[in-house]
């Protein structure tokens, strides 16, 4: 007669269709803003969301587009930080792009969050950006959305 094993308790749960990232929002700012920019890097760590932030993980020597890249893949979100300055960095455009081109064309967890930082106008904001739905930094319980929602973890 052979030994029967009798497994009890629940399955584990089914691998999820996503992948698990190192970091929880990549940061694509001008560094005219790094001011503002490390009071979020603040404001996300006290929220324990972890960030990919240029000034933090680029270090002299490192190759700046692979670490960025490295940054971008490694990432679940990409928050684009809008504001007066943000024309004069042509990195912005690179970081968000190709992903932004992705979210188009396939199903995914990932997504480009625009966050406004300062008075903008609209016509400051790159057209494809435009109708994504954004935060607003000044205002405060907008803000506080922001971080709840990067706080979600799709499983």
């Amino acid at each position: 007669m052979k030994n029967i094993k009798i497994i009890t308790g629940t399955p584990p749960p089914p691998p999820s269709p996503y992948p698990s990232y190192d970091f929880d929002v990549f940061i694509s700012h001008s560094s005219e803003d790094k001011t503002v920019i490390c009071d979020i890097v603040k404001d996300f760590s006290d929220a324990n969301l972890k960030c990919w932030v240029d000034h933090e993980q680029i270090k002299y020597g490192d190759r700046i587009t692979e670490k960025i890249e490295d940054g971008l893949t490694k990432s679940r979100h990409i928050l684009v930080c809008l504001s007066n300055n943000l024309g004069k960095s042509n990195w912005c455009k690179a970081e968000y792009g190709p992903l932004l081109n992705k979210s188009f064309s396939e199903v995914s967890d990932r997504r480009v969050i625009p966050l406004r930082l300062d008075d903008c106008t609209d016509d400051n904001i790159p057209s494809l950006l435009y109708d994504i739905k954004r935060a607003n930094y000044s205002k405060k319980e907008e803000y506080k959305e922001l971080i709840e929602f990067l706080k979600i973890k799709v499983v």
